[in-house]
C-alpha cells in the first residue's frame, strides 16, 4: 500500500472533501476554501503524484482518496475531481452524503452516445504533450480552463502562481490521470446514487459543455443543475463568492439527510 496521500483541514462543521482536476493540486482552491469554512471543516487532499502527494504504487486513485477522506463526508470534486468522488460514491456510498460535481462529465471523452464530452484526439494531444514535455503541456490545458472569460490571462497568472506554491506534477501521474479521464464511463453509476448530487456548469466551459446539463439530467433527473454565467472550467476561481453560495446552500439543505 502506499504512502498516504496529503492532505489539509481548515474550518469547522460539516466534514467536506474537496478533490482538485487533473494536473493541479490541493492548494488552487484559494478563496473559495475560506468560504466553504466558515460552515464546513474542509479537507482539502493531493491527488497521487501531485503537489505534496507521494506517487501511486499500484493502488486505484479512487481507493487512495478515500484513505485520505473523512469516515464520512460530503464530496465535491472539480474535473477529474469530479470523476473520482463520483467513482467514490459508487462503491462507498455509506461515506458519501453527498456529490457536488463541479465541471464534472461522468464520460469525459467522447463516445458514439454521449457527444457532450471532450474529442478522443485532444485528450490523445495532451498525452503526447506530456510524454514529451512533462509538465510542460500544463500550460496549454490552464488556457483551455480559462477560454471563454472576459479576461483569462489574468486568471491564469493568479493560477499559474498558486500551482507554483507546490511541487509540480510527476509525469506518470499525468499520464495516469489522463487514462482515467480518457477511460472513466460511470454515467451508469451517476444514475444508481442514491445520495443527492450538485452538478455546476461553466456557461462558457469549454473542456466541460453547458450543452452536458440536460444529459445529466436524463441520466439523474433529481439531480440539481446548477449554470454559472460569465464562468469556464474554474468557477471556483473566477466566481468564488457566487460557486461557493451555490454549493454551501445545496451541502446545508442536506447536511441532515
Amino acid at each position: 500500500m502506499m504512502q498516504g496521500l496529503y492532505t489539509e483541514t481548515v474550518g469547522q462543521g460539516p466534514d467536506l472533501l474537496l478533490v482538485h482536476g487533473w494536473g493541479m493540486h490541493g492548494g488552487v482552491w484559494g478563496k473559495f476554501v475560506e468560504l466553504l469554512a466558515r460552515r464546513f471543516r474542509v479537507r482539502l487532499v493531493d491527488l497521487p503524484g501531485h503537489g505534496h502527494s507521494p506517487m501511486p504504487s499500484g493502488q486505484a486513485w479512487v481507493d487512495a482518496v478515500l484513505d485520505a477522506a473523512p469516515p464520512i463526508a460530503h464530496w465535491l470534486g472539480w474535473s477529474l475531481g469530479a470523476q473520482i468522488a463520483l467513482h467514490a460514491a459508487a462503491v462507498r456510498p455509506e461515506r458519501v452524503k453527498s456529490l457536488s460535481m463541479l465541471c464534472g462529465n461522468p464520460c469525459f471523452a467522447e463516445r458514439s452516445d454521449w457527444p457532450t464530452a471532450m474529442a478522443p484526439a485532444l485528450l490523445e494531444g495532451f498525452r503526447a504533450s506530456v510524454e514529451s514535455s512533462g509538465v510542460g503541456a500544463l500550460p496549454r490545458f490552464l488556457a483551455l480552463q480559462a477560454q471563454g472569460l472576459p479576461q483569462p490571462r489574468s486568471l491564469l497568472k493568479r493560477m499559474q502562481g498558486l500551482l507554483g506554491q507546490r511541487p509540480a506534477p510527476a509525469r506518470q501521474a499525468l499520464l495516469a490521470g489522463l487514462q482515467l479521464l480518457h477511460s472513466y464511463d460511470l454515467r451508469a453509476a451517476l444514475t444508481e446514487l442514491q445520495c443527492p448530487v450538485l452538478a455546476l456548469l461553466g456557461a462558457n466551459d469549454a473542456l466541460v459543455p453547458v450543452a452536458l446539463g440536460e444529459a445529466l439530467r436524463q441520466l439523474k433527473p433529481d439531480l440539481r443543475l446548477e449554470v454559472l454565467a460569465g464562468s469556464a472550467h474554474q468557477p471556483f476561481f473566477s466566481h468564488p463568492m457566487e460557486c461557493a453560495g451555490l454549493v454551501e446552500a445545496f451541502l446545508l439543505a442536506h447536511d441532515g439527510d
